[in-house]
């Protein structure tokens, strides 16, 4: 049958918007600003493309949720829908779902640099004018892969049919814009002085606070302790010196999805050993032995004689 179109393109940045995508049924909480939806007609369905975050990070995950809305006419029963992807967009094995329930694949492919990659699954929903069930909704999951460009918008497709017919939409909305990571600054706090055999703490702040990763806490360019995690944007380790001396102390940041990695300035640690001025003393205690020493070579001479 020949299905008539009419698209548009709209930011979903509230509950209404979700709604209409499946998303409040799907548990998925409230919208994000970077949340994007697509919606077009075709013939008496109305559907609607939802992406969770429309400028991702590379290694993020995405959510796609398509859903079908029957408007008019008489009982549609959807029998199969593909879900087409750009190829850099990783499928999450065993998240394909129809109406929030996880379903198996009935055949897919992740494509190549001129094809699409897509997932397709299988079975009857029915869809209803004018009682429910009124919708069916697809979700599928994809995660950023490192060969996506940055910067570059990409859009899907969507194909289903059913007992009605046909219904192609390629090169869907939303675009999906992959970002850059973020430029990160990673700031050391470390004391000026120390002594040996007592503990320190070695801190690390990093801004704009990322979302994960470690720091690892150098001295003079080797690493010092285990990479601690940062948590808040604070990264800590408590360390003891052991040789005296000038340690010369950095921090550097791993890295994050969406956050490049960072290495702070370095931080001078002036290092004591552990009761260096008692040792100074012992050594007065040296020179009193030399004079016993003398003292005793005068009664030997008493013994013997002049």
């Amino acid at each position: 049958m020949v299905r008539s179109k009419v698209t548009r393109v709209a930011a979903a940045t509230g509950a209404v918007a979700m709604a209409a995508a499946g998303v409040v049924a799907l548990g998925q909480g409230t919208a994000s600003a970077a949340q994007g939806t697509y919606n077009w007609s075709d013939g008496n369905d109305g559907l609607t493309r939802t992406i969770s975050e429309v400028n991702p990070a590379v290694g993020e995950t995405i959510t796609v949720w398509t859903t079908i809305q029957r408007n008019g006419g008489v009982v549609e029963y959807v029998q199969a829908a593909k879900d087409a992807h750009p190829a850099c967009w990783k499928y999450v094995p065993g998240s394909a779902q129809v109406n929030g329930n996880a379903k198996g694949l009935d055949s897919s492919t992740a494509g190549d640099a001129n094809t699409m990659g897509w997932q397709r699954v299988t079975g009857s929903w029915p869809i209803y004018p004018n009682i429910n069930p009124r919708t069916v909704w697809f979700t599928f999951k994809y995660t950023i892969g490192a060969d996506c460009p940055v910067g570059v918008p990409m859009k899907g497709s969507f194909f289903y049919s059913g007992t009605l017919g046909d219904g192609n939409e390629n090169n869907v909305g939303p675009a999906v814009t992959v970002r850059g990571d973020a430029s990160t600054t990673t700031t050391l706090q470390a004391p000026s002085s120390a002594t040996t055999g007592q503990a320190v703490n070695l801190q690390a702040t990093v801004s704009p606070q990322p979302s994960g990763g470690t720091v690892q806490f150098k001295d003079n360019g080797t690493d010092i302790g285990s990479a601690a995690q940062v948590s808040g944007g604070v990264a800590n380790l408590l360390y003891t010196f052991t040789t005296a001396g000038t340690h010369n102390i950095t921090a550097v940041y791993s890295g994050a999805t969406g956050y490049e990695t960072s290495t702070s300035t370095t931080s001078a640690v002036t290092v004591t050993a552990t009761g260096g001025g008692d040792g100074g003393t012992g050594g007065d205690g040296g020179d009193g032995g030399t004079g016993g020493n003398t003292g005793g070579s005068g009664s030997l001479s008493n013994i013997f004689g002049s």
